[in-house]
């Protein structure tokens, strides 16, 4: 799953990716997440991470900070 996220911490944009590897392993992944473009320049965060089967819990987050452009 990816979220993107403004400079407060809301969520602009969600979506999900699909993983080039097997089950359960990490790898390249890809995907078009659409979300909605800040009036001005701020800074942000994009967090991808997958999401449990078994209770729905966050496993394995990587967050990265961003330039959001209008």
């Amino acid at each position: 799953a990816v979220d993107i996220l403004d400079q407060f911490g809301a969520v602009i944009g969600q979506g999900y990716v699909i993983v080039d590897a097997e089950f359960g392993q990490v790898g390249p992944f890809s995907g078009v997440i659409e979300f909605a473009a800040p009036d001005e320049e701020q800074f942000g965060r994009i967090q991808v991470y997958g999401i449990s089967p078994r209770d729905g819990a966050i496993e394995h987050l990587a967050s990265v900070t961003v330039n959001l452009v209008p």
